[in-house]
């Protein structure tokens, strides 16, 4: 049976469980499919802190820094 892996992994016991709920959250948040406003693909990721890009149609969008705004 493969190994379970979880979002808050490198987190180990000295962090306490709230600050590694916390984490998960920012991480499943940020692999969340998005969709581009400009063609309607899910292909939305962000590039660096801020900045959006649809690999789709290379739309760039400055937002913030874990999640977009529903434009």
């Amino acid at each position: 049976m493969g190994r379970k892996i979880s979002t808050s992994t490198g987190l180990g016991p000295k962090f306490g469980s709230i600050v590694r709920k916390k984490h998960a959250k920012v991480i499943q948040t940020l692999r969340m499919k998005r969709t581009c406003p400009q063609c309607g693909s899910l292909k939305l990721k962000r590039k660096v802190i801020g900045i959006w890009n649809c690999a789709k149609c290379n739309f760039k969008i400055a937002d913030g820094a874990y999640e977009t705004t529903k434009i």
